[in-house]
């Protein structure tokens, strides 16, 4: 397991990410490691509902779970909501009640445009 000399601190940042799929722009928290070694490549977890990021208090819990040597130091981003019920689901298959009819829409951003931005400017595996 790996273990830390010292308290693992993160950062927070609010970004904003183009999405020609989805047409608009998407706002985004990121966190990540408070002195990210630029020589590393980091795990990435993709969260939805990012709007819920800080209420649930992610960047404490996040330390906490590398504090705890749980986890070793990943980039967490979390696309804020936007047309939820519509945007999240299966790819090509609606729910019970039709929802989901955006969700091959949805993973295109993520894939072909979420991943690529964020590779251009943080090391992420």
């Amino acid at each position: 397991m790996h273990t830390f000399s010292d308290d693992m601190k993160s950062q927070l940042h609010t970004v904003n990410f183009t999405s020609v799929a989805l047409n608009r722009k998407i706002q985004a928290d990121l966190i990540l490691p408070a002195h990210p070694d630029k020589e590393k490549l980091y795990p990435l977890l993709i969260l939805n509902d990012g709007q819920d990021v800080q209420p649930m208090k992610m960047k404490h819990i996040i330390e906490e779970v590398w504090n705890k040597n749980i986890s070793r130091p990943f980039i967490l981003v979390a696309p804020y909501a936007y047309n939820r019920l519509d945007e999240y689901g299966v790819a090509n298959n609606l729910d019970f009640k039709k929802r989901g009819k955006l969700a091959s829409v949805y993973t295109t951003f993520i894939t072909y445009e979420l991943l690529p931005q964020l590779k251009q400017k943080i090391a992420v595996s």
